[in-house]
């Protein structure tokens, strides 16, 4: 509650992927805020934000693989993904042959008045 909050305010912190909050969302992003809270009756939590962003990521990278979908033609299908932004504002996305990490670009996040908030951008 508020004792909570006012025991992190001014908190910093970095990560990759912003945690959404419904009043700051874009429109495809409140969408899916919308419809993830009417199907499980509660806000999206960051596991759920994860969860989604995993199986998008996963998607494209099958898009890319074509109809035979096995683990040697998703690694190229994934290979083929290049700057994928998902509807979060994580930094954009890429693999390749030598480069298996996503991104390793952080945001900087700052708690304020009981939330994250993105004070510095990638």
């Amino acid at each position: 509650g508020d004792v909570y909050k006012r025991q992190v305010e001014g908190l910093w912190g970095s990560a990759q992927t912003p945690i959404p909050y419904v009043e700051n969302a874009g429109p495809e992003l409140k969408k899916w805020m919308e419809a993830y809270k009417a199907k499980f009756n509660s806000d999206p939590n960051p596991q759920a934000v994860i969860g989604y962003q995993i199986i998008s990521l996963f998607a494209e990278g099958a898009k890319h693989a074509g109809k035979d979908l096995n683990r040697e033609t998703l690694v190229q299908g994934l290979e083929k993904v290049k700057d994928w932004k998902d509807i979060f504002g994580t930094a954009p996305m890429s693999f390749g042959p030598d480069r298996r990490l996503a991104t390793n670009t952080p945001i900087l996040f700052q708690v304020q008045k009981g939330k994250w908030v993105k004070v510095a951008d990638f």
